[in-house]
Parts: C-alpha cells; structure tokens; sequence
C-alpha cells in the first residue's frame, strides 16, 4: 500500500487561518478494505457533518450535523496546517497489519494527506496535529448535545 501526500509549497497557503477570510473545505474518510466505514466534512462556511457507515452493509448508521463557531472553524484548519504542508504521510509500514484502517485529508476537494492509522506512531508530530484537530471536532459535538439541538 503506497500513501502519499502533498509535499510543501504545492498549494497556496489557506486563506482566513487568521483573519475572515476564505476557511477550506476539509474532508476526512476513513476506509477498511476498500470500505468507507467514516466519513466528516467541515464545509467553507463552518457547518460539519459526520456520518458513520456500517462496515458489512454500507449502509450510514449515524449523522451528526454541527455548526462550528467561528474560532472553532479557525482552530480546526490551523490544526491541520501541518498535515497539509508536510511531503511525510504514515504509509504502510513493516509489522503493521494489512487490515487495519487507512484514512485521508483532503482540502477545497483537491489537495490530500493520506494516512495509514497502524503506522500513524512513526510520525509523532503529524498524529499530534490530528489529535488536535479531533478534539475540537468532539468539543463542537459535545456542546451541541448538551445544548439538547
């Protein structure tokens, strides 16, 4: 299995990280044998949608709509600056199982960080930057479920 992704330079820097400008779109899938089994996407405007697949049928089991605020939005890209500047992306690596998940990244539909969970260790910074990146998309879906929407 061959990962690969973007190396530094080859898209322009997003626009908005800091200010009000254009936030890219982000989509994250994550697939096992070739099956999509999750799936998020946090549209320019801020609005995310998490949808869960069961791995045997294909069918979506689950959707969580959120609308993020927008320092959140802002945090969330930042999160992930590293992962789309970075020409390093986990790939297959040696002893790792040959079923364990893969994931991606992809910016505005284009630009892509590929990732393959089992091997993600090997790459400390760029498994911090996504671990970031989770834990604001959980606190956005935590508060929605406390506010009861």
């Amino acid at each position: 299995m061959t990962m690969a992704s973007a190396a530094p330079g080859q898209a322009p820097e997003p626009q908005g990280v800091e200010g009000h400008d254009h936030l890219p779109m982000i989509e994250h899938r994550v697939t096992s044998w070739g099956r999509t089994v999750g799936n998020l996407i946090i549209t320019a405007e801020g609005l995310m949608v998490r949808r869960d697949f069961d791995f045997n049928t294909g069918k979506e089991t689950a959707v969580k709509r959120t609308q993020l605020d927008p320092g959140a939005h802002r945090d969330a890209v930042a999160a992930l600056e590293v992962l789309r500047t970075t020409s390093q992306s986990p790939a297959y690596c040696r002893g790792a199982p040959t079923d364990g998940p893969s994931g991606e990244f992809r910016w505005d539909g284009g630009q892509t960080y590929r990732i393959y969970y089992p091997c993600s260790s090997q790459f400390p910074e760029l498994r911090a930057a996504e671990e970031r990146f989770w834990a604001i998309v959980s606190k956005a879906e935590q508060s929605l479920s406390e506010s009861g929407d």
